[in-house]
């Protein structure tokens, strides 16, 4: 079953069925929590899943017998199995620099951002923890991934064609097109987009509408609704909401300077829980 296993329970978020089999979004991330925990207790993304449905659960005002069902029978099997007392320190360098006794932990980054932090449990049961990692790598690499939402980046010029980002020239003028959908059935507020220039680039004019030449951006069916966006000179924040239906914002830059430069990813978080994320197009581009 390893084989057909999917790398992680993300994404495909089914609608709720009132009839047939009764399925939802919540009885099946449920059911697949309950297999794994039948099949394989020590599973790495038990842990996850347990995490997402938790939050699924309380979030819904209303539960068909199906989902109440199957999500009694999964966090059942979780409490049997961590049943007993279990403890944990949490070291770097050698030293303890914290100690969990059951309530919730936030440890701060100070404490082992020179050193791989070491979590060691005594007692029974199982732990599992949680944590979440912000900023920019020193080697320029991004790991792309889509969880629970997707944006894409592309630049065009004003007549609409695609941009070679290798052959660019100085003082060009570029549309950059910005997609986002939620990958569920459901709306997720507070969602900011964060779009990182090359340094060779510069804002240039924010008011599409005056612009000349960029007559079809009037005629997009699917632009989206922005709560406020913010132009800084190295980035522009765009503050929406995501929906199962795709969204498209738009601004202007030109190249300004010759040169190589890093393009950094598009990337969308939701500003109160980081596992609905997307991150994607980190790369280069040169200006001839």
């Amino acid at each position: 079953f390893t084989k057909i296993l999917p790398n992680s329970f993300e994404g495909e978020i089914s609608k709720r069925a009132f009839g047939g089999s009764f399925y939802s979004y919540i009885r099946d991330k449920a059911l697949a929590l309950n297999v794994l925990l039948e099949s394989d207790p020590d599973h790495p993304q038990i842990g996850r899943i347990a995490n997402q449905l938790s939050k699924d659960v309380k979030k819904e005002r209303w539960l068909s017998t199906q989902e109440r069902a199957w999500v009694f029978l999964a966090f059942g099997k979780m409490a049997r199995q961590n049943s007993g007392n279990i403890s944990a320190t949490i070291a770097a360098n050698g030293a303890t620099i914290a100690q969990f006794n059951g309530s919730d932990l936030v440890l701060n980054y100070k404490d082992f951002k020179d050193n791989q932090p070491v979590v060691n449990t005594t007692g029974d049961g199982n732990l599992y923890y949680f944590w979440n990692l912000e900023g920019l790598s020193a080697d320029g690499k991004v790991k792309e991934e889509d969880s629970f939402l997707k944006v894409r980046r592309q630049f065009y010029n004003q007549n609409k064609k695609v941009v070679d980002l290798q052959n660019i020239a100085q003082n060009e003028l570029l549309i950059v097109e910005i997609s986002l959908v939620s990958l569920g059935s459901y709306e997720v507020e507070n969602i900011v987009i964060s779009d990182l220039l090359p340094a060779g680039f510069e804002i240039e004019n924010p008011r599409l509408n005056e612009m000349p030449n960029v007559d079809w951006i009037a005629e997009v069916k699917n632009k989206g609704k922005v709560d406020h966006i913010d132009f800084r000179d190295d980035r522009v924040h765009i503050f929406t909401t995501a929906t199962s239906k795709q969204s498209t914002y738009y601004y202007m830059v030109r190249a300004v300077s010759p040169g190589q430069y890093q393009l950094g990813p598009i990337s969308a978080d939701a500003m109160y829980d980081g596992e609905y994320h997307s991150y994607w197009g980190a790369g280069n581009v040169k200006v001839k």
